[in-house]
């Protein structure tokens, strides 16, 4: 044990004045400079000054870290936090010496604060919570910090604290106005830390917290601190919502997880089964409105995450053949048909991934298109069975418009395609060749259009990708 003796009061006044100074210094920086070359003058004299103002930024976040460290350290499990004056505390081990230590050091007793809330009794009006929330603020963009803190509350604390903080909204446990409004802004601003921390590590890394996540939400470990919570499917649920800027290793393992679950419960006869036991705790206080459809569903909400990762969307579904045709044709969604057709959408469309693999997005379209449109009952109602999905199912048919022209021109009217491929080589009306063209069928594409006729963006911009080909 080392103690540790510091004023907070100082140590937060010396962060902000090197703040403030760096901040001064590089704007004489940019200014000088370009005066030097308004005047044709060398500049290589201040060639240094950019390395001097980051000293100046680390050394204010070093003392920064330090006084939040100090502070989280001396207030334990308690909740009681002393934030001015002379601390005098004793740490384990050797007191941090460097930048990196220390904020390593800070994100352990940030995951500390997290443990403490979620393993133990829920608390009316807990101050635990709004701390938690400011430290979450200052550095959940830091990724020395966020990897830290995430690498020791492990998938199942970081499921566990996201519930405890949800029973703070309102609906499990009674809470005010300001306490409720506390519970949605921490819960906000947690998920985009766990999807930034993997990107600072490598994308295996990533990749298994994604899948490890997916799988502690479902099989709580018996051992863990948390396992009388329960199953947490609702918290996997918040922290996969709206996942923009999580990384594509992030994203496919989550989804990967989520295939090998689906997979034992198919086998056990009850595929789809992703709810949780009781009402809600916090999740229809969260998600956008327009969202309440696919929100609580967590395929459709992983779904949705692999629409805006399209790197993640294709090796996935490259991954196993089985995965198109189940995903997009069988799985019984709890919510409507909006995620998987954006993530049919985004692994078939992606113009780098046509480029550097133009046969797996073709066949993805091919099968994609086929299973969705071969749903039982989809685009006989208006609200559901397809027609959430009508711009991803526009983009499909527009980026492979000389196909949907060919297979009209062709009648198509079989489902068996030549040779039994997905996709083939396809010479328009002048003898020009297009190699790797999804085949559709005609009544595939009837069914497609259907829905994306009831849209009238799309239909317009289906009609415009139409001229294009016809030019």
């Amino acid at each position: 044990m080392t103690l540790v003796k510091v004023d907070v009061d100082s140590l937060r006044a010396v962060a902000s004045g090197l703040s403030s100074t760096a901040d001064t210094v590089e704007d004489l920086y940019f200014s000088m400079r370009a005066d030097a070359s308004q005047l044709s003058l060398s500049a290589a004299s201040l060639n240094a000054v950019p390395d001097h103002v980051q000293d100046l930024r680390d050394e204010s976040d070093f003392a920064s870290a330090k006084a939040d460290w100090i502070v989280l350290i001396n207030s334990g499990d308690s909740g009681t936090t002393q934030d001015t004056g002379e601390i005098s505390v004793e740490v384990p081990g050797e007191e941090p010496s460097t930048l990196m230590q220390l904020e390593f050091a800070l994100g352990v007793a940030i995951a500390d604060l997290g443990t403490s809330i979620a393993s133990s009794d829920h608390e009316e009006g807990d101050p635990r919570i709004g701390a938690l929330n400011d430290y979450l603020i200052r550095w959940g963009d830091n990724a020395t910090v966020t990897t830290a803190l995430f690498n020791n509350l492990g998938p199942d604390g970081t499921l566990a604290v996201t519930q405890a903080i949800g029973d703070h909204v309102g609906f499990t446990y009674r809470a005010d106005e300001e306490e409720s409004r506390t519970a949605q802004t921490t819960l906000r601003n947690l998920p985009s830390a766990p999807e930034k921390a993997p990107q600072a590590r490598t994308p295996t890394h990533a990749r298994t917290f994604g899948q490890d996540l997916v799988t502690a939400s479902e099989h709580p470990d018996p051992d863990s601190d948390y396992y009388e919570l329960g199953t947490r499917t609702e918290s996997l649920a918040w922290l996969l919502y709206d996942a923009d800027d999580a990384s594509d290793a992030f994203i496919q393992g989550a989804a990967e997880a989520m295939e090998e679950i689906e997979q034992a419960r198919t086998a056990n006869g009850y595929p789809g089964s992703w709810g949780w036991t009781g009402p809600s705790r916090f999740l229809p206080a969260m998600c956008d409105e327009a969202d309440e459809d696919w929100a609580l569903d967590v395929p459709s909400v992983i779904m949705h995450d692999l629409g805006t990762h399209p790197n993640a969307a294709h090796g996935f579904f490259t991954g196993d053949e089985n995965r198109v045709p189940y995903w997009a044709g069988e799985h019984p969604y709890q919510g409507d048909l909006s995620g998987i057709a954006a993530a049919i959408d985004a692994a078939s469309t992606y113009a780098p991934l046509r480029s550097t693999d133009p046969q797996g997005p073709a066949s993805i379209a091919a099968l994609g298109l086929e299973a969705l449109t071969s749903r039982d009952g989809f685009g006989t109602e208006r609200d559901q069975h397809g027609t959430e999905g009508v711009q991803s199912l526009g983009h499909i048919l527009e980026t492979y418009m000389p196909s949907v022209v060919d297979a009209y021109a062709n009648g198509n009217n079989t489902t068996d395609r030549p040779g039994g491929a997905m996709t083939y080589t396809l010479t328009d009306a002048v003898g020009n060749s297009y190699a790797h063209c999804p085949w559709f069928s005609a009544a595939t594409l009837d069914s497609a259009l259907g829905v994306v006729g009831r849209d009238g963006q799309a239909m317009l911009d289906l009609r415009a990708a139409v001229n294009t080909a016809e030019a």
